[in-house]
């Protein structure tokens, strides 16, 4: 096969964009990417890694691609940023049982210990403005930390959380306060090979699955919008 035939792309557990679950990838974003490059007759191999390794990785130009990539403008100096293909509700969340939700706001949030993910961009702007923050390397570990009262709040997507703890007692407890509606992306690093002919082979199939319904059937069936 022709190394540009296919493309491998990491990820991360990231439920509903990105599941790894039972020897299988599935995920909002897993079915448009991969739509995308099959329309351009692109197969698609995805991988995953700790996102902070992954992610230094990228951009090192040592692996070729991320999966639901936030961007920013540090990180348009490393990769090609597609398009939107997802968005979120970036909030702060806890238990009523940790800290009660009449208790919090954005005011007195400096008296909280927040749980982020180590390498995401959001968690360095936290970082920036000053927040107690505790790094975990996945959104699992920091909820748990966050149910054995280690951490007071965690600060990250409201649907993946929501989809984490679906089987937990605890998720009846669970509330957020939405700070940003973001959107992720597909980036490619621009010191890896080819990385630009993907991008634009992506950029080319994402609008083919925009134009003929594919991209709006998969957002349906993940209930987007």
């Amino acid at each position: 096969m022709s190394e540009l035939n296919s493309i491998d792309i990491y990820a991360v557990h990231f439920p509903p964009y990105s599941i790894f679950e039972n020897e299988t990838v599935d995920g909002q974003d897993v079915e448009t990417v991969s739509a995308a490059f099959e329309a351009v007759g692109i197969e698609v191999v995805y991988r995953t890694l700790p996102w902070n390794r992954a992610y230094n990785l990228a951009v090192q130009g040592k692996i070729p691609a991320l999966l639901s990539c936030l961007s920013n403008k540090e990180r348009e100096e490393f990769f090609w940023i597609s398009d939107p293909i997802s968005y979120a509700d970036e909030s702060f969340i806890s238990f009523s049982n940790v800290v009660p939700k009449s208790e919090f706001t954005l005011k007195n949030i400096r008296d909280y210990k927040i749980g982020v993910i180590n390498g995401y961009a959001q968690s360095e702007r936290l970082k920036e403005l000053g927040f107690m923050l505790d790094y975990s390397n996945n959104e699992m570990q920091t909820l748990m930390k966050l149910r054995d009262g280690r951490v007071d709040i965690v600060y990250n997507n409201t649907t993946a959380i929501q989809y984490l703890i679906r089987e937990w007692s605890e998720r009846q407890q669970l509330w957020a306060v939405t700070v940003e509606r973001t959107s992720y992306h597909l980036c490619l690093s621009r010191d890896y090979p080819n990385a630009e002919y993907f991008f634009h082979k992506f950029t080319e199939g994402f609008d083919l699955i925009r134009g003929n319904g594919i991209y709006a059937q998969i957002l349906g069936n993940f209930g987007a919008n």
